[in-house]
């Protein structure tokens, strides 16, 4: 019969002084200033959400440029791409927290690794929506971070429409296209506007998970002293 060294499968002493060490690198306080930081910047965002909104109305009713998108949606939607990019890093910092400190699993007293697993997933749902990836629908309802790609693609499309590029006929002369283009930006910074409040709505989603639950996020289980 086979007989399993214990020893042998305990950590070692450097993998041990390792896992402190990451644990170290992203440790309460900085998961504390990622999440003080967003608090800081809602305001802005919804102030943002506000402008994009008249920002929409007026693109609607001004005639649209037929060879590049307005100087102003472009600025809008490369905004919002960035913002987007910072908050996965954001996220990427807060899922690692919590990853690291997920205790030896036992067969009782999980509820704080209950915890931590129902945070995870609440930050993949985030996460998703911010890149993308949550192609099965689980990503929170949020144009993702390839949205400028996807703007840009489009509005290329229409222009080569109303420019004629490559066909015999040449420029278009239809006004219902170029009445389709000035919607077409239109609609693209409504739907911005809108994403920054889901954007905002999530972000403080997860500042009422940390809040409410940081005692088990960060030490999951309480070992006990027996007397």
């Amino acid at each position: 019969i086979y007989q399993i060294n214990f020893t042998e499968t305990m950590p070692s002493k450097d993998m041990s002084a390792k896992l402190k060490e990451y644990q170290a690198s992203v440790n309460v306080e900085a998961t504390d200033a990622i999440l003080t930081k967003w608090i800081a910047s809602i305001p802005a965002s919804l102030a943002t959400a506000d402008q994009l909104e008249t920002l929409s109305i007026q693109v609607q009713g001004q005639e649209a440029l037929k060879d590049k998108a307005p100087d102003a949606v472009f600025e809008a939607v490369m905004a919002y791409r960035m913002l987007l990019q910072n908050i996965a890093k954001d996220l990427i910092a807060l899922r690692d927290a919590i990853r690291l400190r997920i205790p030896e699993i036992k067969e009782e007293d999980n509820l704080g690794v209950n915890v931590q697993i129902l945070v995870l997933e609440a930050l993949k749902t985030f996460a998703d929506g911010v890149s993308g990836g949550g192609k099965d629908g689980s990503g929170v309802s949020i144009p993702s971070v390839t949205f400028a790609k996807d703007y840009l693609s489009g509005r290329a499309t229409l222009e080569d429409k109303v420019l004629g590029g490559g066909e015999k006929e040449g420029p278009s002369k239809s006004q219902s296209l170029l009445k389709q283009l000035a919607l077409y930006d239109a609609d693209t910074v409504a739907r911005l506007s809108r994403a920054y409040r889901e954007v905002v709505s999530a972000q403080q989603s997860t500042l009422a998970l940390f809040t409410l639950n940081s005692k088990k996020l960060f030490a999951p289980r309480v070992e006990r002293s027996v007397h």
